[in-house]
């Protein structure tokens, strides 16, 4: 038993009075500054902490919910939350509000699946937690924590920061305002920044300079961990867990069900924490570098500009595309020519068609002569990328969005894809949606403008032969058509 290791909290929420949302919500990112905290006075040394909220936002059902940490009657920090039911376009909710808060979106792509079903395995005893079978239409929340802010200079150890930030997240889980979630998640977060190492340093070494480049990394991701591992300790002390490799490529994907919720006199010490393992704790592997600098020289290669630059004769509208010669239009045989030579030493280095995902990126450029070189050599054509994307998927999502590719060129990549690379067009994403889902939302996104002049038009028609092409054999998903219906 760890209860005794933390002292006991007393615990009040309030709600400031005499201000705008929009003056409470600055205050909760800004309100822990040093400027603004104000010097507690000086307490018994034996009355407890006592912690409480003051909420900017407790939404009603949906949304966000954000509050100042006042410890003592001192404002040290913030806390902010996002709430998503879970219904029918729980997945699509979640990407919209990803678009901002794109850790919810990474740790929902990795817990759920269509329509908020439970998707990774670490969930699979918890299925009644969530869906009730005596209760199914019951409401359930899932509730991602953003962030748990809180001034430096109030710890004078990393184990008192560790206890104050589980003594705050454990009381905010209860708050009657918050404890209608039904499971919540964390993403980890460090401060290491991009990789980078400077020509000065590079030059300055006497080795070989991939030598001093890998040693960063492993200086690099070595912090990065520690960071990881110290951010998730205060919440493995209620109750939260690890998402494995299996489900999660991420480290650091922290969740907790109603179940697994520690009472207050069960939650771990500091060292019970500490004692857990971690992703993050297992030692750094330089071969880990050198793999994903493989992967992303592979899609370099697909993806960088300046292919481009050289098959000028691909850059076409939709009022020259008919007078563009038939073999270049249909084949890219130039780009085959240069490319498929590189692909081959690559493939002798190590790389693998599937794990760098080089098809989804000719896919994205619409690189119609690749494919089928490509699928050749062992690339699957209905693979799922981290996104949970085909290349059918991606194809279809990028119709009308770049310039030099208009829709006949578009069907005809659809067509290649459906009809000698045998790809399936009835694959689901995590959300539900098919190729044509994609389509639509594709659609959506440039109906209403003439890309030739930027000028608004009245409306961009649905090209029926590439709805044709891609609608699925029963026909399009509910995901499919709130896709097409904007919702």
């Amino acid at each position: 038993g760890s209860g005794n290791a933390t002292p006991d909290l007393t615990f009040t929420s309030e709600k400031g009075e005499g201000e705008t949302d929009v003056d409470r919500l600055i205050k909760a990112t800004i309100g822990a500054q040093a400027s603004n905290i104000s010097q507690p006075d000086k307490q018994d040394a034996d009355a407890p902490p006592r912690i409480k909220f003051v909420f900017i936002s407790a939404p009603i059902r949906e949304g966000r919910v954000a509050a100042e940490i006042v410890l003592n009657d001192v404002k040290i920090g913030s806390i902010f939350a996002e709430f998503v039911c879970k219904s029918g376009n729980f997945v699509e909710k979640c990407e919209l509000i990803g678009r901002e808060f794109l850790d919810l979106e990474i740790a929902t792509g990795d817990l759920f699946r269509e329509g908020g079903q439970l998707q990774c395995e670490e969930l699979r005893d918890f299925q009644d937690d969530w869906e009730p079978k005596n209760r199914p239409m019951e409401e359930a929340y899932y509730l991602q924590i953003k962030h748990i802010y809180i001034q430096e200079t109030e710890f004078d150890s990393e184990e008192e920061k560790s206890n104050i930030v589980m003594q705050v997240l454990h009381l905010f889980l209860k708050d009657p305002k918050v404890k209608r979630w039904k499971i919540a998640g964390y993403k980890t977060v460090h401060d290491v920044g991009e990789f980078y190492v400077s020509d000065e340093v590079i030059s300055s070494y006497p080795g070989n300079p991939e030598e001093v480049i890998e040693q960063k990394w492993l200086e690099r991701e070595t912090l990065k961990n520690k960071q990881i591992g110290a951010d998730a300790r205060p919440f493995l002390r209620v109750g939260f867990r690890e998402l494995g490799s299996k489900s999660s490529e991420h480290k650091g994907i922290l969740f907790v069900t109603k179940n697994m919720f520690l009472p207050e006199q069960e939650v771990l010490s500091n060292s019970q924490a500490l004692e857990t393992k971690l992703r993050c704790d297992a030692p750094v592997d330089v071969e880990e570098y050198r793999k994903d600098k493989l992967k992303t020289e592979f899609l370099s290669l697909i993806l960088k500009e300046g292919i481009d630059e050289e098959l000028d004769n691909r850059r076409f509208n939709s009022q020259t595309s008919l007078h563009r010669v038939p073999e270049t239009y249909d084949a890219d045989g130039e780009l085959v020519k240069k490319l498929m030579p590189k692909i081959e030493e690559f493939i002798a280095k190590g790389a693998s068609l599937n794990e760098s995902y080089i098809l989804h990126a000719a896919a994205h450029r619409h690189y119609l002569g690749l494919l089928k070189p490509l699928i050749d050599k062992g690339a699957d054509v209905n693979a799922f990328d981290n996104n949970s994307m085909t290349p059918l998927m991606i194809v279809a999502a990028n119709v009308g969005k770049r310039i030099e590719v208009n829709a006949d060129r578009s069907l005809r990549i659809i067509w290649d894809l459906r009809s000698l690379c045998k790809a399936d067009r009835n694959l689901r994403d995590r959300a539900g949606r098919t190729a044509l889902g994609h389509y639509y939302m594709a659609w959506r996104d440039v109906r209403g403008i003439d890309r030739e002049v930027g000028a608004p038009i009245k409306d961009t028609p649905i090209n029926k032969g590439i709805e044709e092409m891609l609608c699925p054999d029963g026909g399009p998903t509910e995901a499919d058509m709130r896709a097409k219906a904007g919702c």
